[in-house]
C-alpha cells in the first residue's frame, strides 16, 4: 500500500477488516494501472493469468466496458447519464413553475389595468358591491 494511503487509513483509525479493504482496493488499483499501460492482447494474456478471484475483484471496482466500445459522451451527457436525467428534470420542473409563475404576474398587472380602466372609464368603485375588480375578473 502506498505511504500516503497507508498514513490516511491509520489517521482515519480504521479497524483492520477496513485496513484490509483498503489494502486490497489499493493492490487492486496497481494490477489495474499496470494492465491498463500494456497494449490490448499482451493486457488481456496477463489478466487471464490471474487468479478468477482477482479477475472478478478487477471487474466489480473498475468495470469491463471496452474504451473504443464505450459510448462517448460530453460533460453534459455523462452528468445527464450518472443522474439519470434528475438534474435536467429538476431544471425542467423548476423553470415551468417560473414560467407559470411569470404567467400569474402578467395575469395580475394586466387585471390591475383592467380594473382601473374600468373604474375610470364606466365610473365603478374600486371596492364594494359590484367593484371594478371583480368586474376586470369577470372579463378576463
Amino acid at each position: 500500500m502506498s505511504d500516503n494511503l497507508k498514513a490516511a487509513a491509520f489517521a482515519a483509525g480504521l479497524s483492520p477488516e477496513e485496513q484490509q479493504k483498503i489494502d486490497s482496493f489499493n493492490k487492486a488499483l496497481t494490477v489495474h494501472r499496470q494492465l491498463s499501460n500494456l497494449p490490448a492482447d499482451v493486457a488481456k494474456q496477463q489478466y487471464d493469468q490471474l487468479p478468477v478471484n482477482q479477475q472478478a475483484d478487477l471487474v466489480k471496482n473498475f468495470g469491463n466496458e471496452d474504451p473504443v466500445v464505450k459510448p462517448k459522451r460530453g460533460f453534459f451527457g455523462t452528468a445527464w447519464h450518472y443522474t439519470g436525467g434528475a438534474l435536467g428534470n429538476a431544471l425542467g420542473y423548476a423553470g415551468s413553475h417560473i414560467i407559470a409563475g411569470l404567467g400569474n404576474a402578467s395575469d395580475l398587472s394586466t387585471r390591475l389595468y383592467r380594473t382601473a380602466a374600468i373604474a375610470i372609464d364606466q365610473g365603478v368603485p374600486l371596492a364594494g358591491a359590484g367593484n371594478a375588480w371583480d368586474i376586470a375578473n369577470d372579463k378576463g
